[in-house]
């Protein structure tokens, strides 16, 4: 890396502590350097890094193809190019530029991290591990990349290995607050998640997120139902806290879990294990292989195309697993979008569900779904919904449905399990 060139960790670390002031300074000296050596490959991607850690990513990539255009073979304006177009969501022509810094320089361990990262946002987490295991074989002490592969192995309901990596982070640097969020997140009991929360929060009494998650918990362990008392005036409608409030306001306490994969092993002890699931919104099948391993047959209706229309700020297009669908043993795929497929799939009879996971993410797919799968909904059927809680418009996506849908069938629902990291919650449907 060129000694001009700010190491991205330090920039990284100085927009963290709030020193905006000196990338606004970076990027008026790199544009005023330019006007007397506009040919500056150095002093053009001097002035994409500024812009990117001033979240200017558009105008950061212009940058990088400007420096790239004097100098094509220079990897690390390749891998930072491939940055901001991976904070632009432009994630296959990121994915093409750290392959090509890899390839200038296969020892860039940042530019394996970074390949993973790209990858990994596309749902292809397997592949994406791999990279950062080679990121980390190359650099032991890359502190991200353990971190990272303890995302992807969690996300492969590899629980024990996701906690060892987070683990490994923490020994390399005690403080490493993402990985003691994340270990909070991978924990298999109240008291496991309460204890790493509280290791975040001593570390880093700014970390929002982590507060807020102690202050529920302390809450829901003393059956105070009451969270807005507990929290400062600016947090009161904080997607988190009115989760929390919902949650803390129901008649019933549900179940509590703290990942995706224990989440789910709850609901299969509770439904009816000789019936199909179905699902709406598969992506690349995580959740659906997860669940066939329990219930021996499955339904997945997905575009397979990504969203059909934009959903807060993806676009529509994202979640696109490439138009394939996939291949599993006891499962079959219905292509397409729900308004077209889900008329003539329930135009025939099909088996009561076990279980049917909504994963949809819009109001406008989730309610489509649940209006056509009422035919195989009864009280002991499941339902999960894989985004109710914690985003920051929560109550117009598939809340709204689940009210909507059920004031229009006379129905009531009852919370059976709730787990915040993932957002999910689980609920059954009795008449009123």
């Amino acid at each position: 890396m060129n000694a001009l060139h700010p190491p991205i960790k330090k920039l990284n670390a100085l927009l963290e502590s709030g020193k905006r002031g000196e990338f606004i300074a970076m990027a008026r000296s790199a544009k005023k350097l330019l006007k007397l050596y506009p040919k500056s490959s150095i002093l053009l991607n001097l002035a994409g890094v500024a812009h990117a850690n001033l979240n200017v990513f558009t105008k950061a990539v212009g940058f990088y193809m400007k420096a790239l255009a004097i100098e094509p073979n220079n990897a690390d304006f390749l891998n930072n190019l491939g940055n901001a177009q991976v904070a632009l969501k432009e994630y296959d022509l990121a994915i093409q530029n750290f392959e090509k810094a890899i390839y200038i320089n296969p020892a860039f361990s940042l530019a394996y991290n970074n390949l993973g990262i790209a990858l990994k946002a596309q749902g292809k987490v397997e592949l994406a591990a791999e990279f950062f295991a080679k990121a980390l074989s190359i650099d032991p002490m890359l502190i991200d990349s353990h971190v990272h592969l303890g995302d992807a192995f969690l996300e492969q309901a590899k629980i024990a290995s996701a906690q060892r990596a987070f683990r490994t982070a923490i020994e390399i640097d005690d403080h490493c607050v993402h990985a003691y969020w994340n270990l909070s997140g991978a924990s298999s009991s109240f008291a496991e998640a309460k204890k790493w929360l509280q290791l975040c929060v001593n570390i880093d009494p700014t970390c929002e997120k982590a507060v807020l998650m102690l202050c529920f918990m302390d809450l829901w362990e003393t059956d105070n139902t009451d969270i807005l008392e507990r929290v400062p005036p600016e947090y009161t409608n904080h997607p988190f806290v009115r989760s929390f409030s919902w949650v803390l306001g129901l008649s019933e306490r549900p179940l509590l879990l703290f990942n995706r994969w224990s989440f789910y092993d709850a609901v299969i002890k509770m439904c009816v294990g000789t019936k199909p699931f179905y699902e709406f919104g598969v992506w690349r099948g995580a959740s659906f292989r997860y669940l066939l391993k329990s219930l021996d047959r499955g339904f997945g209706f997905d575009t397979f195309r990504g969203l059909p229309e934009a959903w807060h700020d993806n676009s529509p297009g994202s979640y696109d697993s490439d138009g394939e669908a996939p291949v599993l043993d006891g499962g079959e795929f219905i292509a397409g979008e729900f308004e077209y497929t889900l008329p003539k799939f329930f135009s025939k009879p099909r088996e009561t569900a076990s279980v049917i996971n909504f994963d949809a993410d819009l109001y406008s797919s989730t309610i489509c779904a649940l209006s056509y799968a009422r035919k195989v909904i009864d009280d002991k059927t499941i339902l999960i919904f894989d985004e109710m809680l914690m985003n920051e418009r929560w109550e117009e996506d598939e809340y709204r449905a689940l009210v909507e849908f059920c004031e229009r069938q006379k129905l009531r629902f009852r919370v059976l399990a709730v787990c915040l990291f993932s957002k999910q919650v689980a609920v059954t449907l009795t008449p009123i």
